[in-house]
């Protein structure tokens, strides 16, 4: 009987480190980090996603999660863009970052504060696979309420906040890199994917690409990849 109990008591003590793991994954990070008015990092080298979440997920090994920090944190301190995960409030927001090897860096972040939605829009000179470059397109659009829901049903569908956070996968200097953030409420998370071409990812790439298909910048992009 003694046994059982223990066996029991271990199972319990397992699953409730594995859903606290799973539930800290999904909360905002209250990280003390010195910021502007607008929440962007004093320090270029503050990290623009929890590490945590890197390295807890089982197809990464530390090294490589703090690469992957390290760039796209480097590409959205370049366009001055906000750290999402360390804040509460009542926007909702979600940010689309593409950076493609060859190609110019760009960040889509559509935010949704009361009545008011707007997409952020911003795009560097430089690459997405080694320096990031300056500022060249830096532009705001209010969209429509149903613009924004095409938007959240297309993140619903994906089920985006219970997607993991990445895919083993090799890096590829001809590929992409599709970062999707999103914070709501106390809720922050994030997904990565290389280039997703497979047909299991065609509704994750479809929400990006609507982001894509909303800003300034998609009659200009030729190669979507």
């Amino acid at each position: 009987m003694r046994i059982k109990i223990q066996i029991v008591f271990v199972l319990f003590f397992c699953t409730s480190i594995l859903y606290a793991q799973s539930s800290k994954n999904r909360k905002i990070v209250l990280q003390k980090i010195d910021t502007d008015s607008l929440n962007v990092p004093l320090d270029p080298t503050y990290y623009y996603f929890p590490i945590n979440m890197f390295v807890n997920n089982n197809d990464r090994n530390k090294k490589l999660s703090n690469f992957l920090d390290r760039w796209y944190s480097h590409m959205l301190y370049a366009m001055n863009e906000p750290i999402l995960y360390n804040t509460i409030n009542n926007v909702e927001v979600y940010r689309f970052t593409w950076l493609r090897r060859f190609g110019n860096p760009v960040s889509l972040r559509i935010e949704k504060n009361d009545n008011s939605i707007k997409l952020y829009i911003k795009q560097t000179d430089g690459t997405g696979g080694s320096e990031p470059g300056n500022i060249k397109l830096n532009t705001v659009k209010t969209l429509t309420p149903e613009q924004w829901e095409i938007f959240k049903t297309k993140i619903e569908n994906i089920h985006f906040w219970n997607m993991s956070v990445e895919e083993a996968k090799e890096i590829d200097t001809d590929n992409s890199e599709w970062i999707l953030e999103g914070r709501k409420n106390d809720r922050y998370h994030f997904v990565t994917r290389t280039s997703p071409h497979d047909y299991n990812m065609k509704f994750f790439r479809n929400c990006c690409e609507y982001l894509l298909s909303l800003s300034e910048i998609n009659t200009q992009i030729k190669n979507i990849h």
